[in-house]
């Protein structure tokens, strides 16, 4: 079967959906042998997409820069067409509506959450009507729907019509970066950001929906505890919270990183006594994944899907309560043995969340698609 994958978001700088999309064609590539696949792109291939391009089988194909629109809808169509493609699946919220004149493939389309839906108001007027208009078109004409956890499925199909038995829950994994590191070690690498010390880590870029400005008043109302807390991944927007942090009185215990490389960030992680992570909505919540993994206690919102990677491995708070927060982050601090029996059961829950078994849902839902419309991908 030749295999079309939609890379668009597969840049150079890979944060949240960016990184989810390009982890999951990786890992699909690396899965699906006895498959073609073609990465259709709008440039040349970034170092990601290279070492993806070793697979056998596995070829890139750019067709140009553009708008999401006419890249999705007028460009994308005619490549499809022209490489003979039988299934596409695109890995980032969009699909063409249209049919092609000439060839008809299947269609898939991962969407990862539908947050400018839930929360509307965390959004430009103009980008909310973007995402909410072409997410719709892409959810009607898709074959079937690939969401990372039950929360998304369930706000799709209620803000969509989508029937359930078109959506496939694939939970996420971690970034290939992430591994366990002596504590010695993780303390070095982490000296590159914050001294020595124990710290509270919450990585996350800047938004409304990630919720900084009640965890700096959390972390104010802890008092003087010993742990610091270092905002990381605000890529270089940090917003009001510098200002923030002056009204709170916490200049000197509160480090702000913008974009932390790879490498570096799974050392932050490592060294870490807590991960803390207050979005008020995730489809997933990839960050908190990764901590589990890194064997870091966390603390995490009860809102959205971020239950269902937590499980039984974390505190959870109500993410508009700041004294609920006030009281997980406290537990945490004050209480060794409740952080070591956490951080153990993060390190027994990861391991459920893996690439590879992605992957396999993936290609197996390529199969059934392919077998149950072996006359569909052909020209007419």
């Amino acid at each position: 079967m030749r295999v079309g994958l939609d890379v668009r978001v597969v840049t150079g700088r890979l944060t949240g959906i960016e990184a989810a999309s390009a982890q999951l064609v990786a890992a699909v590539a690396a899965a699906g042998a006895g498959n073609e696949y073609v990465l259709f792109g709008s440039g040349p291939p970034t170092p990601h997409l290279r070492q993806v391009l070793r697979h056998p089988g596995v070829v890139y194909q750019p067709i140009g820069a553009g708008s999401d629109v006419e890249w999705v809808q007028l460009r994308l169509p005619t490549f499809v067409e022209k490489c003979r493609v039988e299934l596409l699946h695109s890995t980032a919220f969009f699909l063409p509506v249209a049919r092609t004149r000439g060839w008809a493939c299947a269609k898939v389309v991962s969407i990862y959450d539908v947050i400018f839906r839930i929360l509307p108001e965390t959004f430009r007027p103009e980008v909310r009507d973007h995402f909410d208009r072409w997410t719709a078109a892409a959810a009607t004409v898709a074959d079937h729907i690939v969401v990372p956890s039950q929360c998304t499925a369930r706000d799709l199909a209620q803000c969509y019509s989508v029937p359930r038995d078109r959506i496939t829950v694939v939970p996420l994994g971690p970034g290939p970066h992430i591994r366990r590191l002596d504590p010695a070690t993780a303390r070095r690498a982490a000296r590159r950001y914050v001294d020595d010390g124990p710290f509270m880590l919450c990585v996350s870029t800047v938004g409304p929906r990630k919720n900084h400005a009640r965890l700096l008043r959390a972390y104010a109302g802890l008092g003087r505890v010993p742990h610091r807390l270092v905002l990381a991944g605000l890529l270089d927007r940090p917003g009001d919270i510098p200002r923030l942090i002056r009204e709170l009185g916490l200049e000197g215990r509160v480090v702000l990183c913008d974009h932390v490389p790879d490498h570096h960030l799974n050392a932050l992680i490592n060294a870490a006594d807590i991960f803390v992570y207050p979005s008020l909505y995730e489809g997933f919540g990839m960050p908190v994944l990764e901590a589990m993994a890194c064997g870091v206690p966390v603390a995490a919102s009860s809102t959205s899907a971020l239950p269902e990677v937590v499980g039984d491995a974390g505190l959870l708070f109500d993410p508009r309560d700041t004294g609920s927060m006030v009281e997980a982050l406290a537990t945490l601090v004050e209480d060794r043995a409740r952080r070591e029996q956490l951080r153990e059961a993060g390190l027994r829950r990861a391991p459920r969340f893996v690439w590879g078994t992605a992957a396999r849902q993936v290609l197996d839902l390529y199969g059934q698609l392919h077998r149950a419309a072996p006359n569909s991908c052909r020209s007419h």
